[in-house]
């Protein structure tokens, strides 16, 4: 009995040790690297951090300096402590730890704040971007780069924002999470003009290509790709870059992203996690919304 405990124990011990150098190449050189992270780094931004919440203990009537936060405690978490004068600090982890970490100076416009990194930023790679909208909704607030629009977009259109818990994609400020939002959110003109009064219903006129392939992230794991043609174009409100969701057939769990927009119809990309799915066909319903519209 104690020999068979021993071999499933190592046997977990194994499965466990795979798993965790399969998400530590996922990371690239990130994880590596914080593993690196010089001492005098270190002491750098726990100062930084002490005079940023310093300065905050003391000002008043400016409600956009403090803590942001994204995720809820799974996958991509993000963490944002921004002052008045006395710059900022930023991490990133997600389950395997601390995968990204920053500090510098920002600097506040009317509707923007720009961040001047003291360490090597890759926004690419979980780093921070360079530049934030400020944008209000109702009494939130949220720091939108201008490369999340499209998806902050999304996720109002699908109802997932306002989030009301700790589980918004967005850089939104530590309290706000439980403040309801009213109405819309004003955003600049260019995806303004996106967000919907009601939502978007569309069928697939046309297989164009399925195909199976190995997952970008994990050469051993297989999706997938399926590009359609849509019903819908934008005149209908279709724009790039737009997520659409299944409702018909109701036990598939997927999203229509559009890559390809004209006045009438568009073309879009379906990506399936698991090939023993059914593959998408002529007739499926997709919607803006996440559930089915009443």
């Amino acid at each position: 009995m104690n020999r068979i405990f021993g071999l499933v124990t190592l046997v977990l011990l194994s499965t466990m040790a795979q798993a965790s150098d399969m998400q530590l190449s996922l990371l690239g050189n990130g994880a590596a690297e914080l593993s690196r992270i010089p001492a005098k780094s270190e002491a750098s931004y726990k100062l930084r951090v002490r005079r940023i919440k310093a300065e905050l203990a003391k000002i008043k009537n400016q409600p956009w300096v403090g803590e942001y936060r994204s995720g809820g405690g799974f996958g991509l978490n993000r963490y944002l402590l921004v002052g008045a004068t006395t710059g900022f600090v930023y991490s990133a982890q997600d389950c395997v730890g601390l995968i990204s970490r920053n500090y510098g100076s920002a600097e506040w416009s009317a509707n923007k704040v720009s961040f001047m990194f003291e360490q090597p930023n890759d926004s690419n790679n979980f780093g921070l971007a360079s530049e934030f909208t400020r944008v209000i909704w109702h009494k939130r607030h949220y720091l939108i780069p201008a490369n999340e629009f499209i998806d902050f977009v999304n996720a109002i259109n699908s109802g997932s924002e306002p989030c009301s818990d700790n589980c918004t994609q967005f850089l939104l400020k530590v309290g706000d999470e439980k403040r309801h939002a009213f109405g819309a959110p004003t955003l600049p003109a260019e995806f303004q003009q996106y967000l919907l009064n009601k939502p978007l219903l569309v069928d697939i006129d046309k297989i164009i290509e399925s195909r199976v392939e190995l997952a970008d992230y994990d050469s051993g794991v297989k999706n997938r790709r399926t590009k359609v043609m849509l019903n819908a174009g934008s005149n209908n409100g279709i724009f790039m870059g737009m997520e659409l969701h299944a409702l018909n057939p109701r036990d598939i769990s997927v999203f229509a992203k559009v890559t390809k927009v004209q006045e009438e119809q568009s073309e879009a990309e379906i990506v399936q996690i698991s090939v023993t799915d059914p593959t998408p066909t002529i007739g499926w319903k997709f919607s803006t919304k996440m559930m089915h519209p009443d």
